[in-house]
């Protein structure tokens, strides 16, 4: 039988593990549940996670409590890291293909689809993610933070102050990035609420 350390430990390793596919960082695991960076470098390294912290990791992580706690396997944990199932709509954002993108604006919903991605922060049940190309256009702000390849998150509800990155229409189906600022009244598709950076 595993003692509590060795527990402790498998729990951290598990928990690393499911912050890598999930491409999350651990200033995004904090910033989502609301403790210090210091206090989730501290469960990853030693497994030392208090109840609630641990079932709302695993909620956000989309993945078992009990699997996070013991390792034990059940069906489809890989499968569903692997294909970015949706699972619950506050952690989880629909992932649009560029032609999927007017439709998705004018019904608020994909008739047919698995593919989301999570997003480690708040956001309305508006917003989607796309992935960026090399034809998407970045202002001289919006380059310092964004690359091709990357996943954003745009909820067009979202706040808008004169820091905040906007997404707009590009010519043909790529897209624009600036600050509003930058952009004056030009609310664009809405605010970019998270980046998810390739692994």
């Amino acid at each position: 039988m595993a003692t509590l350390n060795e527990l402790q430990q498998g729990m951290a390793e598990r928990l690393r593990d499911t912050l890598k596919q999930r491409n999350m960082t651990q200033r995004a695991l904090a910033h989502a549940t609301g403790v210090s960076p210091q206090a989730v470098n501290k469960w990853l390294q030693s497994g030392h996670i208090g109840r609630q912290h641990l079932l709302h990791c695993a909620e956000l992580l989309d993945v078992p409590t009990n699997w996070l706690l013991t390792g034990e396997q059940t069906d489809g944990i890989a499968e569903n890291s692997a294909r970015y199932n949706v699972k619950k709509a506050s952690s989880w954002v629909p992932l649009l293909e560029r032609d999927e993108l007017p439709n998705f604006l004018k019904k608020g919903k994909l008739k047919d689809s698995d593919r989301a991605i999570g997003c480690p922060v708040p956001h309305s049940t508006h917003s989607f993610a796309l992935q960026l190309t090399d034809d998407d256009q970045f202002s001289a702000n919006a380059a310092d933070r964004l690359a091709s390849k990357d996943w954003v998150v745009i909820d067009p509800k979202a706040r808008q102050n004169r820091n905040t990155l906007v997404a707009s229409k590009g010519r043909k189906k790529s897209l624009s990035f600036a600050n509003k600022t930058e952009l004056g009244d030009d609310t664009g598709l809405g605010a970019v609420v998270a980046i998810v950076r390739r692994p």
